[in-house]
């Protein structure tokens, strides 16, 4: 073992790490104009639909790279089809007559682009999306999910798929095994920055997707 892998036992879990050291991109990310519109209904349905759409391929890429892997990858573990999204974002862009395709230029594309080349072939720094995606959905994404009829003005549950999660009957013990997930990944000291980075990063992306849908 190297004194890089050998100091990782001395820092805190990952997970921790993470909560941590993402925090303020997380907050930027969590107060976009768009993500304040939605909570006091200012958002109008079709802006919501072209988020949706620009969201949509970077989910797809994700979790078929993630549904692809081989038994023995250290990834292997986030093979969750029970939090994946990309089948039911399809399902509501179908009820909005919405298209996932094509993607414009700009902060969708470049998002896309980071998670594909994370996949091909998949490498480690693919967890620091799926920990900012699925947590993020399985926390404030239940939450939302319990207004979003009210404040987009749906007369149904329709089109609200995104926000079920039939699989997940209890967040809190799927945020946990979550995290536990994270703290078992094998890694070494640089590799924990890493992933720490590139969650940062992820966040950034996903701010400057909802900026480009507010501002389009």
């Amino acid at each position: 073992m190297d004194a890089g892998a050998a100091s990782v036992g001395t820092e805190a879990p990952l997970s921790t790490l993470l909560r941590k050291e993402t925090k303020v991109a997380h907050r930027l990310a969590e107060g976009t104009r768009l993500a304040r519109a939605f909570f006091t209904g200012k958002l109008t349905v079709a802006r919501y639909a072209e988020g949706l759409a620009r969201l949509y391929p970077v989910y797809a890429a994700m979790e078929d790279a993630l549904r692809a892997l081989s038994a023995d990858h250290p990834l292997r573990g986030f093979c969750l089809p029970r939090v994946f999204r990309a089948d039911a974002m399809l399902a509501d862009l179908r009820y909005f007559g919405v298209s996932p395709e094509p993607l414009r230029a700009g902060a969708a594309t470049r998002y896309l682009a980071r998670v594909v080349e994370l996949t091909q072939p998949v490498q480690t720094l693919l967890v620091a999306h799926a920990y900012v995606r699925y947590m993020g959905d399985v926390s404030g994404g239940i939450l939302a999910g319990r207004v979003a009829q009210r404040v987009l003005r749906l007369p149904s549950r329709e089109g609200l798929a995104f926000f079920a999660f039939e699989g997940i009957p209890e967040p809190d013990v799927f945020r946990r095994e979550f995290r536990a997930l994270l703290d078992a990944l094998p890694r070494d000291r640089a590799g924990t920055r890493a992933i720490v980075a590139e969650a940062n990063l992820a966040f950034d992306l996903n701010r400057a997707l909802a900026d480009e849908v507010w501002d389009a």
